[in-house]
């Protein structure tokens, strides 16, 4: 029949079903994608099967925690059947339904509940109350009142949907699984645990012999009765659930990511976190009885920090060493439309002659592809296979490498016992329980104020049994100790660190002094933060009056500890080169009202260096007044630059907040800190709108060149660069030979943190350059 045939399109869909239901992302989009583009091309944008597409692709997105792609395609299907099908059809209950839970799953209740509502009513009338898919609007709906703590309206629905499922579809199917596994995790928050138990165990078992041992689904059901037993305090029968799930999701994630841009990864792992949290709050108290369940917390942790930053420069490494020549083309293209996005933004919306967004979609596309081609020569693998032994075999005598975690604990309970099993377990509290984490995929999205996020260190010493596991803080105590409550940074950072005169042990007390016991011994630290400790300067935490870390340690911060089992090439070499950047001139004019000021520090800041590094016979490359050029940065790494060893560049750096939150503590009264406007680029013209303004972290963040105050007075900019180098472009650049990089400006180490995953800025930015 060919391939421009509705039929074939039919068979297109429904393999890529199968492969969404089976978890393989990777084989699925590429199929929803071609049908759709084939029944848009010979149905047409009114007809039910190009609806079906987008709800299909939807779906998919949603799977996947791409919640801002699936919208759009969920609504636009949903208008599509309510104009050619009518508003009592069940494809458009089908629409309604699935626009509920992707409302529900971002947190607005409100809308969820109205559209699961009318979709019930509309399958109840049409299908029937002995239809799978009203049964399926009964769990759905249970599922928001259960994430909305409204247990006695969740109940009886869950019943009804289960009685469906199991008479309509019968014991063995994954839907009555399913209604199994809702209601055994409503059962445990209200905290009936015999009851939760037979019903998870019967799930699993369902699950297991229908969807197989490596589905979503059966993590699923691993790692929600792995959390009944922790509840019960029954942590051995737990630890082999939690484990044998943590294989599951992390082969998921390796086989997932061999295809994902890195915006795509972000989101997906995001959609596993939990299983990851989970497991880790657990080992907390699990290690009391067996200690050596650190060096799976110790594995994971490594595996996953810095995960998206691995995989990015992992692909580009492997690529520019390919010698594919197709590839290494089809990648300097992909630069290049990133290069032509980020000259879009940097252009006044009425002088834009393309889109920006649509070239967004492209470059996805494209590097999507990238990721694919690149596959044979990546060591991403490699780099996850690093353990705790790769480390504790790598450290020398006096060494210790410190790996701190955050996530989040299961809610606390008012925990008087009223009952135990005849094996001391606890089988029910007096107090109701909070929701945990574990329960049914959607209601475990719910909005919970008792929610505990968790700090922990794990530190490993040569002659380490295991990882020694140190509980520290509590996320909501290290935010208070950080908040901002001077006037200006230099009040801040006394307040927070203390003064030679006025010692501040609070920070010391807090994040340091639980480990001093296992660093007995140590001189040097290897130490990866990983949420608001990015915020932190190690070296300057006080111990007491004109005592700090770096007295008592050598503290080395790494993106993951899993650095020192793989040294980077050492900076020695025979012809070192340097690119020295300072004394720039901001302006054209000598204009009072100049945004960045001149900096004459700077100028002999940069012939000092000079000077030094000409002595030792490097050559050295030195820009200063108009010459330091967004332009002539951008050359050095250009084809014909020399990519120096070492840059060093002094100059004005800024960083803005995202301007939603500034626009959140606005309406709420509070404070917002924005500093002199002078230093931070003045409150109008381009700049403002253009770095101020800006959602993306990577363009908020950056460096200030040669004529960039005629760029923020001015209300667009014209042809050329805009003066102000952002850590959007830095990412464009292969710096891959330049060894060491310094950044003498201010705010150049801030940006928006994203857990484990670190500061998204301008040091991201480099790191992500190579």
């Amino acid at each position: 029949q060919g391939e421009k045939h509705p039929d074939y399109t039919i068979s297109l869909n429904n393999l890529a079903c199968l492969y969404k239901d089976m978890g393989n992302y990777t084989a699925a989009e590429p199929l929803f994608l071609e049908a759709k583009n084939i029944r848009k091309e010979i149905l047409g944008e009114k007809h039910p099967s190009y609806a079906i597409s987008l709800n299909s692709l939807a779906t998919l997105y949603m799977a996947m925690g791409n919640y801002t792609a699936a919208e759009p395609l969920y609504l636009e299907s949903k208008n599509i059947r309510k104009e050619v099908l009518g508003e009592k059809h069940p494809s458009y209950a089908t629409s309604l339904n699935n626009l509920a839970q992707l409302y529900q799953v971002m947190g607005n209740f409100t809308a969820a509940e109205t559209l699961f509502i009318e979709s019930k009513d509309i399958r109840k009338e049409i299908l029937g109350e002995k239809h799978p898919d009203y049964a399926n609007s009964l769990t759905n709906l249970a599922g928001l009142y259960k994430a909305m703590d409204n247990y006695s309206a969740a109940e009886p629905l869950f019943l009804e949907a289960m009685n469906i499922c199991k008479e309509v579809l019968g014991e063995k199917h994954p839907d009555y699984a399913s209604s199994l596994n809702n209601l055994a995790g409503l059962y445990q928050a209200m905290g009936n645990y015999p009851a939760a138990e037979a019903l998870y165990i019967e799930s699993k078992k369902i699950r297991k012999e229908a969807l197989g041992e490596k589905h979503p689904s059966y993590a699923e059901s691993l790692n929600n009765l792995a959390g009944l037993y922790k509840d019960m305090g029954n942590y051995s029968v737990a630890e082999p659930l939690y484990l044998e799930c943590l294989e599951i999701i992390n082969g998921r994630v390796n086989q997932n990511f061999a295809f994902l841009s890195e915006k795509e990864k972000e989101m997906y792992f995001k959609t596993k976190s939990v299983y990851f949290a989970n497991f880790y709050s657990f080992s907390l108290k699990r290690k009391i009885e067996n200690p050596e369940i650190t060096k799976t917390v110790y594995n994971n942790v490594v595996k996953n920090k810095g995960l998206l930053l691995k995989s990015s420069t992992a692909m580009r490494t492997a690529i520019l060493n390919s010698n594919d020549t197709a590839l290494i083309s089809q990648y300097q293209k992909w630069i290049a439309l990133k290069k032509e996005i980020s000259k879009l933004y940097s252009t006044q919306i009425s002088k834009r002659k393309k889109n920006p967004e649509e070239l967004e979609k492209q470059a996805n596309v494209l590097e999507k592809e990238l990721v694919k081609g690149s596959q044979v020569f990546n060591d991403f693998k490699k780099l996850q296979n690093l353990s705790w032994e790769s480390v504790k075999n790598s450290l020398k005598p006096g060494e210790a490498a410190i790996e701190f975690l955050r996530f989040k604990s299961e809610s606390a309970y008012k925990d008087t016992v009223i009952a135990k099993d005849t094996t001391g377990n606890v089988i029910a509290r007096e107090e109701r329980p909070k929701q945990s984490d574990s329960g049914d995929k959607i209601a475990s999205t719910a909005s919970r104020n008792d929610e505990i996020i968790t700090y922990c260190a794990l530190i490993v010493k040569p002659d380490s049994k295991y990882p020694e596991m140190v509980k520290l803080c509590e996320e909501k105590e290290l935010a208070a100790l950080l908040k901002k409550s001077g006037d200006n940074e230099n009040t801040n950072v006394n307040n927070i660190y203390g003064t030679n005169q006025n010692a501040n042990e609070a920070l010391y007390k807090l994040v340091w002094q639980p480990m001093e016991k296992e660093l007995e011994g140590v001189k040097t630290v290897y130490y990866s933060p990983d949420g608001l400790l990015h915020k932190i300067s190690f070296s300057a935490i006080g111990k007491g009056k004109n005592t700090y870390l770096c007295d008592t340690y050598n503290l080395k911060q790494e993106s993951s500890t899993g650095k020192v089992a793989m040294p980077e090439n050492s900076l020695i070499d025979k012809n070192l080169t340097a690119c020295i950047i300072g004394g720039i001139d901001y302006s054209a004019d000598s204009s009072k009202n100049s945004i960045w000021q001149y900096l004459p520090g700077t100028l002999t800041e940069a012939n000092a260096i000079t000077t030094k590094l000409s002595e030792k016979k490097i050559s050295v490359t030195t820009y200063t007044g108009k010459q330091s050029t967004e332009l002539a940065f951008k050359n050095i790494y250009s084809k014909e630059g020399g990519n120096p060893t070492i840059l060093h560049i002094a100059t004005h750096g800024f960083f803005y907040p995202d301007p939603e939150k500034i626009t959140k503590e606005e309406k709420t009264n509070e404070k917002v800190e924005t500093g002199t406007v002078a230093f931070r680029g003045g409150n109008s013209g381009f700049g403002l709108w253009q770095f101020v303004k800006n959602k993306n972290p990577l363009m908020n963040s950056g460096l200030v060149f040669a004529g960039a105050n005629n760029v923020w007075n001015q209300r667009f900019v014209g042809e050329g660069e805009d003066g102000v180098l952002t850590a959007q472009e830095v990412t464009q650049l292969d710096m891959t030979k330049t060894k060491l990089v310094v950044l003498s400006a201010c705010e150049t180490g801030l940006g928006d943190i994203k857990g484990s995953e670190g500061v998204y800025g301008l040091q991201r930015a480099f790191k992500m350059a190579g």
